[in-house]
């Protein structure tokens, strides 16, 4: 079995924005810029909508800082296949 590195700081900014986005305003297609400064896509299709292509299975948690949705998958940066990463549904089960 071959050792990874994670990068956590990489992967959690990945998901963060500097705005607030409600589920509501996104009809068909939004796209906006997280905190590594990297393009998100945020869709709706059918009903369902997805980040980046991870579907949003619970949306607007409203925090105090934000509104944060629930996706089923983690967001890999970018530049992630450049470096050594674990696949985090390894650490979600």
């Amino acid at each position: 079995m071959q050792h990874t590195i994670l990068y956590f700081p990489e992967i959690l900014k990945q998901h963060l924005l500097p705005n607030v986005i409600c589920s509501a305003v996104t009809q068909n297609r939004a796209i906006t810029k997280n905190v590594l400064n990297k393009y998100v896509t945020l869709s709706r299709q059918s009903g369902k909508l997805t980040v980046n292509g991870a579907e949003v299975i619970h949306s607007d948690v409203m925090g105090t800082n934000g509104v944060m949705h629930v996706i089923d998958e983690v967001l890999i940066p970018d530049d992630g296949g450049s470096r050594p990463l674990l696949s985090m549904k390894l650490l979600l089960t």
